[in-house]
């Protein structure tokens, strides 16, 4: 590793944990959220061996990943919630670290450093580092996941079989196909991970070959071109040994828990108990987003309970409430397509340029509010922080394009349009939005100047 480089990961890793760290000693917390207390319950009993339980209920409807995360924490460090946040600040730097690597390999030495302080330096992750949430894992899964395939496929022509080679070139890539297969099994157990706590990123299992084949290189032009795809597919060992990795990976995760709750549930079962959930939320009428209201908790007891809102027999299995949720939203989108057209396309605003500072009690007011009180200061503030992500977006768009020849571009984008349509067509919130902050950050970087000549030579 050069002098430079190391220079600017060291003071990177530096920067951002003493940054991150002492954010999460000082900053103002939000009050617990249900989703928050039911992660901290979680964790503490999967801790002390407890099992899967939050007060006295096994529990179906939370998916894992960040409770077993978080249990893992207080295992070693004791049940105390600031140990989690700290463990949020630390992942914030994790996948700051991962992005510049990535950013280093595919655009140069200063571009991945700036990559990495773009991560580092966003403001709701360090809002979201003080709050028991899931995101801060989720963004650490994903620059991990999307770092350890690039990594991995860089110079993917490589690996092509070919005539053998004298005997140091053989070692020397012999030792490149096994760094490469061990990123590409970092890739596989980070999408694991993802699909443990964010059950939609299984969609992002394709991303791995599609990488492996866009970046392979070397095969021979004057082959016939449906020849030289074949060739691309089959002769591409990161591909084939990629898609092997990811198939394993998500059955060694995701199978288990379908195991365990088909078992409590006494039927086979998905992944998630909450799809039905967000497309109900997205595809009804807008009054039954606030779950406060008379009408929500009228439509809700209609598939919580057998018999209706008589509640005369024995609750339903979350399973069973998510199936009659979502065959209630389809039969709303059958009769009201118009309705749920407007709210599809409300949705990808509501994801990319909603709110972020919701859980920092000083901004999480709305504008208006700030406004009729007097409080410019904090208006002023807001209105910076929802500058940011839409200076963020207009960079990643210059960085696509003008990056749009890089082998990397095309499956990074299809993980960035994936994400968008499942909250398009589901339920959508700005905090959503941060699980694509290390590709927005990648190609936003790909929109700075270009690398120097020495640069490129290293």
């Amino acid at each position: 590793m050069h002098a430079p480089a190391r220079r600017n990961r060291t003071l990177l890793l530096a920067v951002a944990t003493a940054l991150h760290v002492a954010w999460v000693l000082v900053a103002p917390r939000p009050a617990i959220s249900s989703d928050a207390d039911s992660y901290h319950q979680l964790a503490t009993h999967l801790a002390e061996g407890g099992g899967y339980v939050a007060d006295g209920h096994v529990i179906t409807n939370y998916v894992p990943g960040y409770p077993i995360f978080l249990a893992g924490i207080y295992a070693v460090f004791g049940h105390n919630p600031l140990v989690g946040y700290l463990a949020n600040a630390l992942l914030v730097v994790g996948a700051a670290l991962a992005v510049a690597l990535l950013a280093e390999r595919a655009f140069g030495r200063g571009r991945g450093w700036m990559a990495g302080a773009l991560i580092a330096g966003y403001p709701a992750l360090f809002m979201y580092s003080a709050t028991m949430n899931a995101e801060c894992l989720v963004v650490a899964l994903s620059a991990l996941f999307f770092a350890a395939t690039g990594l991995a496929v860089s110079s993917a022509g490589q690996l092509l079989v070919r005539p053998e080679p004298p005997k140091a070139v053989r070692k020397r890539r012999a030792r490149t196909q096994t760094r490469k297969t061990a990123l590409l099994g970092v890739a596989a157990f980070a999408l694991g991970g993802l699909a443990l706590t964010k059950p939609e990123l299984l969609l992002w299992a394709p991303v791995v070959p599609l990488a492996a084949f866009t970046s392979l290189r070397g095969t021979r032009r004057e082959l016939p071109r449906y020849r030289a795809v074949l060739a691309r597919i089959f002769l591409n060992r990161p591909l084939l040994i990629g898609t092997v990795a990811v198939t394993l990976a998500l059955a060694a995760a995701v199978l288990p828990w379908q195991a365990r709750n088909s078992a409590l549930v006494g039927r086979r079962v998905g992944v998630s108990s909450s799809s039905g959930y967000a497309l109900w939320l997205t595809a009804h009428d807008p009054q039954l987003l606030d779950t406060q209201s008379d009408d929500f908790h009228a439509a809700w007891d209609r598939c919580e309970h057998e018999d209706g809102p008589t509640k005369t027999q024995a609750k339903a299995d979350d399973f069973a409430i998510d199936a009659c949720l979502r065959k209630e939203a389809v039969a709303m989108v059958r009769t009201h397509p118009g309705h749920y057209a407007k709210v599809v396309v409300k949705n990808v605003p509501r994801l990319l340029l909603g709110s972020q500072t919701e859980v920092f009690p000083p901004l999480a007011e709305a504008f208006g509010t700030y406004k009729a009180r007097g409080q410019y200061g904090a208006l002023a503030a807001k209105g910076l922080l929802f500058l940011l992500p839409i200076a963020l977006y207009v960079l990643a768009a210059v960085g696509i394009f003008r990056q749009r020849k890089h082998p990397l571009t095309i499956p990074f984008v299809y993980a960035i349009v994936v994400k968008i349509g499942i909250h398009a067509v589901v339920f959508s919130t700005a905090r959503y939005s941060l699980h694509l902050l290390p590709l927005f950050a990648f190609f936003a970087a790909g929109a700075l100047r270009e690398p120097t000549r020495e640069e490129r030579k290293d």
